[in-house]
């Protein structure tokens, strides 16, 4: 049975009870086109579907529903696009991550031969440019033709970096970039975003910078960017729009104070809402009064001004009760025979390579090129006693062997005496104090940027010597939990809470006092604090310079 006409099937099923039809397979229906009498027809070339076929109990629901009109034209035509997009956007995925894995695997290739120097720093021979590589634990790859001033720099500009998550943040954008490849604002973003990131490391680096070691670091900047080649994914300290780090390295600093202003009226605002929110009544441990938890530290503000009143009272001292060493009774006579003992040391060990105390200098003994003129000297009066010092920079040497020797003259005597024998990173305050910065640092703040061990010296008059006042050293939290005995971070310490505390240990009362950031800035503010620094006129160790002096 068959049906030719739509109407005359839509009128037969009127009079069916559509509710009592049975379900049943159709699997073997064949369709009619309604414009043949055959079963040869296609059904999709029609506008009806007719069945013909019926089952024994009445209509298929299914087959009935094939009397519908449909265009399948338009729905084919939309499928077809929508896969052809999918196509392309996973295949733009795939391309763009398979190329940021393939220069990952290159980096990881090359940095397979690094060598450990400590902490987190590893050499590697195969860079041409310090970077950061690693989200969890980060390396810092550094390649072996540094200075140490660049490497200071460099080792300062990365560490920052760690101490900002910017791995993370950096391994954020590259998803960003995936996943919107076809976006050129993603990309946009994401380049300024690394832009930013280097120059506020740059500006965290160079923060108590001078001028002529902004335009070292610039060089050290332009040099390391000549040598990238290539596209890089990891935080490489000479990549991201050289020019204009070097530009933003080199401008000085304009202090615009309406934002000043509002940061100050912000920080009122924020300390009026918060600061006044009743404290949560925590454990005893919580609530116990410092002094308690750090018996040491009780009577710190004693220990702390003990010795610094003791030594300016014995500086005072000394030169009103010894008129000679004032520079009015600097006699001629005096400077002349001080000039010709200065003269001799630095002939000795330029010409015999031989220090005062006979021993030989910290050089490079199997180099027979070697160039003494690449160490430097001064004769200045660095500790304002009225008579000048010879002042002797080793740093063509070995690492142990480069020091910063100032001796003095014993008029008197006629005789020099060693007055401080450091390595060669100190830094001179008017005061007499001295920053002796340590050559490695073996303590437990390898990733803070803004601090140094150091040594504290200041000039005692009486002795005409350096004594040190003090060792300091830190404890970043973010470096390790435990200390190499297994202690525990002292988070009690910790009282301002940024995660790092201060130890400084002094030297004649033997005491060690535990800071946090605030206490520390007072006590170093304490000896350095509105001082200036005292800018050394050197000169190299060449023939030249000594025999000006002799004139």
């Amino acid at each position: 049975m068959s049906f030719q006409d739509p109407s005359a099937t839509d009128s037969f099923l009127q009079n069916q009870n559509i509710e009592n039809i049975p379900f049943q397979d159709h699997s073997s229906i064949n369709y009619l086109s309604s414009s043949q009498d055959n079963f040869g027809g296609n059904p999709f070339e029609t506008d009806y579907f007719l069945p013909s076929y019926i089952g024994k109990n009445g209509w298929d629901i299914r087959s009935y529903l094939l009397f519908q009109q449909i265009n399948p034209s338009d729905a084919n035509y939309k499928t077809i696009i929508f896969s052809l997009f999918c196509i392309i956007y996973i295949t733009g995925i795939g391309a763009v991550s398979l190329y940021y894995l393939f220069q990952y695997w290159k980096i990881r290739r090359c940095t397979s031969y690094a060598v450990r120097d400590r902490g987190i720093i590893w050499f590697c021979d195969r860079i041409q440019s310090p970077f950061v590589m690693g989200i969890f634990h980060p390396k810092i790859l550094v390649p072996y033709t540094l200075h140490d001033f660049e490497k200071q720099c460099i080792l300062r500009h990365e560490i920052t970096h760690i101490r900002h998550h910017d791995p993370f943040v950096r391994l954020i954008g590259l998803l960003c970039i995936c996943l919107h490849w076809w976006n050129p604002f993603v990309w946009i973003a994401v380049h300024t975003m690394n832009q930013d990131m280097e120059m506020f490391c740059d500006e965290c680096t160079l923060r108590y910078a001078t001028f002529e070691e902004r335009k070292f670091y610039a060089r050290t900047l332009l040099a390391f960017s000549e040598k990238q080649n290539g596209f890089s994914i990891g935080l490489a300290f000479g990549e991201s729009n050289t020019e204009r780090r070097v530009k933003n390295i080199m401008k000085k600093r304009k202090h615009n104070f309406i934002i000043f202003f509002c940061v100050i009226l912000l920080a009122a605002f924020c300390a009026g809402a918060f600061m006044t929110v009743p404290k949560t009544i925590g454990s005893e441990s919580d609530t116990q009064n410092p002094e308690e938890k750090y018996p040491e530290n009780n009577n710190k503000d004693e220990n702390l001004s003990k010795t610094k009143d003791q030594l300016e009272e014995n500086n005072r001292d000394f030169f009103e009760n010894n008129p000679e060493y004032s520079p009015s009774a600097y006699s001629q006579k005096e400077k002349e025979e001080m000039l010709a003992a200065y003269s001799s040391i630095l002939n000795d060990i330029y010409f015999n390579h031989t220090l005062p105390n006979g021993q030989p200098c910290p050089i490079f003994e199997d180099d027979k090129n070697y160039d003494m003129s690449q160490n430097n000297f001064a004769i200045f009066d660095i500790d304002f006693d009225g008579k000048d010092e010879l002042i002797i920079n080793f740093t063509n040497s070995y690492m142990a062997g480069r020091t910063t020797t100032i001796y003095g003259y014993n008029s008197t005597l006629g005789t020099v005496q060693e007055e401080l024998l450091e390595f060669p990173t100190l830094t001179f305050y008017n005061n007499g104090i001295v920053m002796a910065f340590a050559s490695h640092n073996h303590g437990l703040a390898a990733t803070f940027p803004d601090f140094w061990p150091y040594g504290l010296y200041q000039y005692n008059a009486d002795s005409d010597q350096y004594r040190q006042i003090a060792s300091v050293t830190a404890w970043d939290r973010a470096q390790t939990e435990t200390d190499d005995n297994n202690n525990p971070f002292p988070s009690k310490a910790d009282l301002d809470g940024d995660g790092v505390i201060y130890f400084v240990y002094l030297i004649e009362s033997d005491t060690t006092l535990t800071f946090d950031g605030t206490e520390f800035k007072q006590w170093e503010d304490s000896y350095i604090g509105g001082q200036n620094e005292i800018s050394i006129p050197f000169q190299s160790i060449a023939k030249e310079n000594l025999e000006e002096i002799k004139k």
